[in-house]
């Protein structure tokens, strides 16, 4: 993996004018959209002439740098048959800048989290991969890992720029989007350039511009917080620090918390159900996105009452508050400080002879949560002394993360910040012509499905509002994986994944349910993944007459007697297939809304789902578990999509495993 780099309002535009620059993205080895317009744009001096030569094109395009320095030309491109390859582009003005061994072909857009920043060298059968990784055609070029609080006019490359497909630099491309590359290459029979935009563990609200936030109230706050910033460093950070303050103190407000009474020592927590401190959080926390609370007592001899004390907990997964007796003596609220240990300082005066109660405000972000580490870790030491507070605790589950308002910033501009990778990584690429993007995101909003329903489609717009283009979207549904206890998480994430080919036109879905790997939310079959998403280009972008490019979509539901008989809409052949056995992870449920496990049977086109549980079914679901593997499909292999003919709303504990 690359090394990543943060860097807040990173100004990459600032700098120097006194020579003729172009933008990062352009330069020797790129690939320049074919059959169109080519934008060229950079940087000199205010005034300056500057002159842009293409060996295709028959005269020069000029062009004078605004009073911001600013210049821009358009290249026409023809068809890459057309050309004589590679070309050249000469930049010049009180300076001569030639880029060398350009391409004209098809340039996407490739960005996400980790499954698209995963890199070939960590893929399936890597060492072959990379061995035979000799394809001159096939250019890539990686944006640096970089954040900003505010649209950046230029980006740095992860590299030297852009990149030759050789196995000398195969390694550390992206993996989805070189294999993406390599089967357009093949069949289009012309090069091709990916430019890859990502960021491990990211939300997508990061990669989602201000405009397009504005169209999901819940950000309504966070937007103003941004605006009302000042450009001077400390002014800035104190507006953060008070905002962050007011966020976290209207969370005991919240009608899911227990009150702001709940650290005092009369407060009673006799109805709260108990949890084992250390411990990573199990059953329904454990799946749980939000605040959870927590209290337990402890008694302090006379001998120590008064004194001064350090609280210790461990590691805390991942921000945190604590008192002591109602007297707040602690907190760790930025990012990033999951796994480090926590120390308060108790002041004089708090312990008191006898009871004495410790609570604990726990904002679990991602993962299990919980106070972990070792028992001898969590404890109060006075005056040289230990008093162990292991054991079970108390606990109140309150407000989830989708119910609160989004945070305010903590320590300024984070990868985790909304608008900040696209400000940093995306608004500075919105000029290169591309023909199409790939996403591969998803696993960082679980727990939050509704609000990616409205963000992810929000964001897909944005971006084509800023290239100035309709272009095709493809992006990859959610791989199985094993999250723990999932009450229907990921589930969610894929339905609303789903649903978004329906709410945006030019999309396009590969499914990956039957190459995910439960163990591992890195799947290594990032090959199959990217043939995928070619199979939507070739069909839907490139006009390939007869490519089969999804599998069985759900089309209807409907009771038979005590089944359920399912009709897909059938991508390609007019037969279902399952491998391995009869269709699998398919429930049914009746009035009662309680869904049981279900056997399956192909009927030709549908398939019959029935439970001897369920005497008159009236819903049926498909694949509605984080970590199933499935095998249904078509008979060209690719996977029934997963599915639920119920719209009932979700259980406030989330939605119950099946029942055998």
């Amino acid at each position: 993996m690359r090394t990543l780099s943060l860097v807040v309002a990173c100004g990459l535009a600032s700098t120097a004018l006194a020579d003729v620059r172009p933008a990062a993205v352009i330069g020797s080895n790129m690939v320049l959209q074919q059959e169109g317009a080519a934008p060229i744009w950079g940087w000199a001096d205010p005034g300056e002439q500057v002159t842009v030569t293409a060996s295709w094109l028959g005269a020069p395009v000029k062009t004078t740098a605004d009073a911001n320095g600013r210049w821009a030309v358009t290249l026409t491109t023809p068809a890459a048959s057309g050309v004589k390859q590679p070309a050249t582009v000469t930049i010049a003005g009180k300076n001569t800048i030639r880029c060398e061994n350009v391409a004209l072909g098809e340039v996407w857009l490739v960005s996400g989290q980790s499954n698209m920043e995963w890199p070939v060298s960590a893929s399936m059968n890597a060492s072959q991969e990379i061995a035979s990784a000799d394809h001159p055609n096939i250019r890539y070029f990686t944006v640096r890992n970089e954040v900003s609080i505010s649209p950046e006019e230029n980006c740095a490359p992860a590299f030297e720029g852009w990149r030759t497909m050789s196995p000398s630099t195969a390694a550390e491309c992206s993996a989805v989007g070189y294999y993406f590359a390599r089967e357009i290459s093949k069949s289009l029979g012309v090069p091709v350039g990916i430019i890859a935009s990502d960021w491990g563990g990211t939300p997508v609200e990061s990669w989602t511009s201000a405009e397009a936030l504005a169209s999901c109230s819940e950000y309504g706050e966070f937007l103003k917080d941004i605006a009302a910033l000042s450009p001077d460093p400390a002014e800035r950070q104190k507006k953060l620090a008070e905002r962050a303050a007011a966020w976290w103190a209207s969370v005991d407000s919240h009608a899911a918390s227990p009150g702001a009474a709940w650290v005092n020592t009369d407060f009673s927590d006799s109805a709260w159900k108990t949890v084992a401190v250390p411990g990573a959080w199990q059953g329904d926390l454990a799946s749980f996105d939000g605040f959870v609370y927590l209290r337990t007592s402890v008694d302090v001899s006379e001998e120590l009452a008064g004194k001064e004390a350090t609280l210790e907990l461990a590691a805390i997964d991942d921000r945190d508050d604590a008192w002591v007796n109602g007297r707040h003596v602690g907190s760790m609220h930025q990012p990033g400080v999951w796994n480090q240990p926590r120390r308060y300082q108790v002041p004089a005066g708090v312990l008191k002879a006898g009871k004495n109660v410790v609570a604990v405000r726990v904002r679990d972000d991602q993962g299990n949560g919980g106070i972990v580490g070792n028992a001898e870790n969590v404890c109060l030491r006075i005056a040289g002394r230990t008093v162990p507070l292991a054991g079970q605790w108390k606990a109140f589950t309150g407000p989830s993360t989708a119910a609160l308002p989004v945070p305010a910033m903590t320590d300024g501009v984070t990868a985790w910040t909304p608008t900040a990778l696209y400000n940093a990584m995306i608004h500075p690429l919105r000029h290169y012509a591309i023909r199409g993007a790939l996403w591969y995101q998803g696993e960082s909003n679980r727990g939050r499905a509704e609000q990616y329903g409205k963000v992810f489609p929000a964001m897909i717009k944005g971006w084509r509002s800023d290239f100035g283009t309709d272009f095709p979207f493809y992006f990859v549904q959610l791989a199985p994986f094993n999250y723990g206890n999932d009450p229907g998480l990921t589930a969610e994430i894929r339905d609303v994944q789903t649903a978004t080919l329906g709410l945006v036109p030019n999309t396009g879905m590969a499914c990956t349910m039957d190459i995910g790997d439960p163990r591992d939310i890195h799947p290594t079959n990032k090959q199959e993944v990217g043939r995928r998403l070619t199979l939507w280009a070739l069909a839907k972008t490139y006009g390939k007459a007869g490519t089969v490019y999804s599998g069985p979509m759900f089309k209807s539901a409907k009771a038979d007697g005590d089944s359920m008989i399912v009709e897909f809409d059938l991508m390609g052949s007019k037969e279902l297939a399952s491998k391995n056995g009869a269709p699998r992870h398919f429930q049914v449920a009746g009035e009662d809304r309680v869904f049981y496990a279900a056997t399956a049977a192909i009927e030709g086109g549908k398939v019959r789902v029935k439970s001897p549980k369920v005497s008159k079914p009236v819903a049926v679901r498909y694949a509605w578990q984080g970590a199933c593997e499935t095998n249904l499909s078509n008979a060209e292999g690719l996977p029934a999509v997963p599915f639920r003919s119920d719209s009932w709303d979700r259980p406030k504990d989330g939605w119950p495993a099946p029942k055998e």
